[in-house]
């Protein structure tokens, strides 16, 4: 998936509509803050809420809670955290119930993923923009309302002008 697709946005719509097909949820779990594929196992635990002394107990602390629940994960951003892959992969195999749902810019390359390209979100012709007295017909590109949707969860009082 490309940059500045709505990954997220598309991952979270995603995981609302399957909330219902998985007994024990659905997991959103962002990785922009990571800086370390090791650190992945740590983020995964502590989203689902499990005990997280000992990085080797959190693996197995990890597989034994997935093994038992019918879950979705969505990984978000796992570009920065490439490696991590493995770890995904060894959860697959060894939890029947767990489904994963990943966005990032590159392929995990892991037995049974299937790889979906979203295209970039609509911009306006930067050739042409809107006058002053039309600027809010760029409220209908999809890029622009991402945009003010980011720009609000910061700012609640942003508005184009």
């Amino acid at each position: 998936m490309g940059r500045g697709c709505g990954k997220t946005r598309l991952s979270v719509e995603i995981g609302y509509r399957l909330l219902k097909h998985f007994e024990h949820g659905v997991y959103f779990v962002d990785l922009s803050s990571l800086t370390a594929p090791a650190q992945v196992p740590l983020r995964l635990a502590q989203v689902l809420g499990l005990d997280t002394t000992g990085a080797d107990e959190i693996i197995i602390a990890l597989r034994e809670y997935l093994m038992n629940h019918e879950v979705l994960l969505i990984l978000d951003n796992f570009e920065q955290v490439l490696p991590a892959a493995e770890l995904v992969s060894r959860l697959l195999k060894t939890a029947s119930g767990l489904k994963v749902l990943v966005t990032s810019r590159a392929v995990l390359q892991v037995y049974g993923e299937s790889e979906l390209g979203v295209p970039p979100l609509e911009l306006p012709d930067l050739a042409n923009l809107p006058t002053a007295e039309d600027f809010r017909d760029l409220e209908q590109f999809e890029a622009i309302q991402l945009f003010v949707m980011r720009a609000q969860a910061v700012l609640p009082t942003f508005g184009l002008n």
